[in-house]
This record gives structure tokens, sequence and C-alpha cells, in this order.
């Protein structure tokens, strides 16, 4: 096999993802990987790409938790369609946390919502493997947020601001 030197990986990845209106770098919990990414190119010698990288953590922060827990609300009072109260009760058991002290919270680790999901394990810190699963994972929220119209009713402009994604 022939290999490219770690210069030419990082340039050749420096222009694969730089940005176009074809590419868009989606990661969860970006900050994790953009520092190694910047290490690695820092200790090639290599400046450091400026591309944009949307972190799927503050997505799921802005979006998914706020459903969440507004489907908690809903089936406790009776709202949510008897057919989907399974599936529903499900997620809730995956994502929905309560503190010691009775707080509720939700998750946002990418474990969790591929179980609610039901997205299949295809292995971790496979970079593959972790993009194929991010991909099945945003499809399903996608496809459960679309089909469902009772998770439609929630007025995201009160939510408080999340800071956007960190730049390479």
């Amino acid at each position: 096999h022939e290999y490219l030197t770690p210069q030419e990986a990082l340039t050749n990845f420096a222009e694969f993802c730089s940005p176009s209106e074809d590419i868009l770098m989606v990661a969860q919990n970006t900050p994790f990987d953009v520092k190694f990414i910047n290490i690695a190119f820092r200790r090639a010698g290599l400046q450091v790409p400026d591309d944009v990288a949307i972190d799927t953590v503050v997505i799921f922060k802005k979006f998914l938790s706020p459903v969440v827990l507004d489907l908690e609300k809903k089936l406790n009072n009776g709202e949510i369609p008897e057919e989907q109260v399974p599936q529903v009760k499900h997620i809730l058991k995956q994502l929905l946390k309560i503190s010691d002290d009775n707080k509720k919270s939700t998750t946002v680790s990418l474990g969790p919502i591929r179980t609610a999901f039901n997205v299949q394990d295809e292995g971790w810190h496979n970079a593959l493997a972790d993009v194929i699963m991010l991909a099945r994972v945003m499809k399903e929220i996608i496809n459960f947020l679309d089909k469902n119209e009772f998770v439609g009713t929630l007025d995201y402009s009160k939510e408080t601001e999340v800071a956007g994604p960190p730049e390479i």
C-alpha cells in the first residue's frame, strides 16, 4: 500500500472540508473532534483551517431537549395518541433525566439518543461508524418530529440562546 504523509492527508482533508455550497461539516460534540484536528494540523506544520462545523449537541439542546420535556407533560396529561404512547415512553426512558433533587433535564449524548430512536449500534469511535450512526439518528429524529403532529406545538422563539458551533 501507498500511504499519504500526515501533511498530504491533512491537506486533502482541509480541501475536502473547505466551505462550499455542497459541504457542511456536522459532528456530535464538535469541540472534542476540532481539538484533535487542530493539534494534528499544528503538529504537521500546517495552518489550521477556519472552516465552521455544526455541533449536533447544540441542535439537540436547542430543539430535541424541549421536545422531550414537552412529551413528558403531554404524556402525563393524556395528550399523546394511544398508538404513540409506547414510543414516547421509550424515548422518555432513554432521554429524560431526573436529578436527586427532582429537577428534570435531558441527555444530549449520542448513545441514549441512538437508543431512544432505535438506531442500530454501528460501533463506536470508528469515524465511518460514527458518521453513519449520527446520520441515522438525525434522520429518525426528523421523521419522528415530522410524523407526529403532537410534537409540533413548541414555541422555540422563547428558548434561551445556545452558543453556536466552534470554528475549526
